[in-house]
């Protein structure tokens, strides 16, 4: 005969912690208040941990959730009960509409004992090149006038390792490091990495006349109050024409763009590898707009109408030891990449935001790259892509990539000539009279979950920073309407000036915070 159960009391407490397991945050919370056994059941640390492993499929985490996952237990004076609160609070919150921004202004110090950078005599105005948020705490801001900025956007996770210092107001938002190198004129191009212990931030920057420089700022200051900065290498660029793309601190390589090009560059021989030719004049124009390397060995680029992956770059060693042999020669390094490309129909995009690749391993053991990118072309609207690719351990294993277009937004579309013959109604610019805005921005998460862009109204003032949330199903791309980006709304600012247009954006994914650049340098925090 079953013992019958009379009180929920006599219920194991190993039970409870499975049911609660997989309960969400709220209902977690709602069981706390039952009584006090339960109260005391849902401090469990292990419960938290599943919680947070949970919400870890579905949101971007902060850094230090995932350095609580990845060591299975919280640091001393960590409660992972508060870090999962974060992490549902700002679901929640992070895409209502934002106050007044917060103007990022580096400040003159008259102590001259102060370690805070210091502000430079030039007061003229300034150009923005590139924004950049890094482990969504540290932001990079690079001017074309050869000036560098990292701001510390919470400085409290420097004294304490705790959900408070996520908490701190735009305003306490600390600038580490401002430096202006003398052998750069005036940028052009520009990319940062951070080395793989998360200790260092290497900034490349190619100005004129034809010069790139490398320099890393040591992100683990200590008790100092402003980060430290080298230079690691300068060297002529190949040619005016070269645009930095991405840096490889492993290998001591650089990838540049030339065109359509891609040119891989040994920071200490100056060894140059092109992959790639270019299409011909009578070809579209089809040039790089972004580029990131994948294990060393692999490199995605995206160009205007097509993406391509390039792996397996040469049969034997790593790319790092052949053009590290200053004695090399074009016949031992200069190999054909195994490329495989998807194009893009209909479409032409300007700008493009990708997010860290992640690799993971098959059934067979094969390891599988996982990378989603967002795509903006200025009448077309918004396009978010995810590229799957196997990367084959062998030279001689084939290459295969799968591209998924998995959501929209559309602006202006082309009337087909099927419905110009049906007699809709057709514009001058041969577009439909649908949106009325056009996209000048975009930027997508690290983690890929979360994404924001810049809209502009036409004939209008009005200029708007738009947040949504990644949505994993896959579309059609022959049918782009079956899953739309829907965003809501942010912050929104009429403008009269076109200087004060919103011309960059980046954002730190876990937190929601929103950094908007302008076309006259200025830097806002909303």
């Amino acid at each position: 005969m079953v013992p019958r159960i009379d009180f929920l009391g006599d219920v194991p407490d190993e039970i409870w912690l499975l049911i609660a397991s997989f309960m969400r945050l709220r209902d977690i919370i709602c069981l706390r208040l039952t009584c006090r056994k339960l109260h005391s059941l849902t401090q469990d640390q292990l419960l938290w941990l599943r919680l947070l492993q949970g919400l870890a499929d579905m949101e971007p985490l902060p850094p230090l959730a995932t350095q609580i996952l990845k060591s299975g237990a919280g640091p001393d004076g960590i409660h992972v009960e508060e870090l999962c609160r974060f992490v549902h609070r700002t679901e929640k919150t992070w895409i209502e509409t934002r106050s007044k921004p917060w103007s990022l202004t580096v400040r003159e110090n008259s102590d001259p004992r102060s370690t805070t950078p210091q502000a430079l005599n030039d007061n003229s105005a300034l150009t923005l090149l590139s924004l950049n948020v890094f482990k969504d705490r540290w932001l990079l801001i690079v001017y074309r006038e050869a000036l560098m900025e990292l701001w510390d956007l919470y400085p409290e996770l420097s004294s304490k390792a705790n959900v408070s210092a996520l908490n701190c107001p735009r305003y306490d938002a600390i600038c580490r490091a401002r430096t202006q190198h003398h052998n750069l004129a005036y940028g052009t191009s520009c990319a940062a990495v951070l080395t793989d212990d998360d200790n260092a931030l290497l900034v490349g920057v190619t100005s004129e006349p034809n010069v790139t420089i490398v320099l890393r700022f040591s992100l683990d200051f200590r008790d100092r109050n402003y980060v430290g900065s080298e230079v690691v290498a300068t060297f002529s660029t190949p040619s005016p024409t070269h645009l930095l793309r991405a840096i490889l601190p492993n290998s001591s390589v650089l990838v540049y763009s030339r065109s359509q090009v891609i040119s891989i560059v040994h920071m200490e021989t100056h060894q140059e590898w092109n992959v790639g030719d270019d299409e011909g004049e009578e070809a579209l124009w089809n040039g790089v707009i972004g580029a990131i390397p994948i294990a060393d060995q692999h490199l995605l680029c995206v160009k205007t109408r097509s993406v391509e992956l390039m792996t397996r770059l040469q049969p034997d060693g790593s790319l790092s030891d052949i053009l590290s042999r200053s004695s090399s020669t074009p016949a031992e390094w200069n190999q054909t990449a195994s490329i495989v490309r998807h194009e893009f129909s209909e479409t032409s995009f300007r700008s493009v935001s990708i997010a860290d690749p992640s690799i993971s391993l098959d059934a067979d053991g094969n390891s599988v790259l996982n990378i989603t990118f967002l795509a903006f072309d200025v009448l077309n609207g918004l396009y978010q892509y995810r590229a799957t690719a196997n990367l084959p351990s062998l030279s001689d294993m084939p290459l295969h990539m799968e591209v998924q277009l998995i959501g929209v937004h559309q602006m202006a579309q082309t009337i087909p000539l099927t419905d110009q013959l049906e007699g809709v109604r057709r514009t001058r610019s041969g577009f439909t009279q649908g949106s009325r805005a056009f996209v000048s921005a975009c930027c997508l998460g690290a983690q890929g979950k979360r994404g924001i862009w810049v809209e502009r109204q036409r004939n209008s003032v009005k200029r708007a920073v738009y947040g949504y949330k990644v949505n994993s199903e896959r579309v059609d791309e022959g049918s782009p309407g079956q899953r739309y980006i829907t965003g809501q709304c942010i912050y929104e600012v009429s403008s009269f000036d076109l200087r004060d247009d919103l011309t960059h954006c980046a954002f730190a994914e876990s937190t929601g915070l929103v950094v908007l650049g302008t076309r006259n340098g200025e830097v806002l925090l909303i």
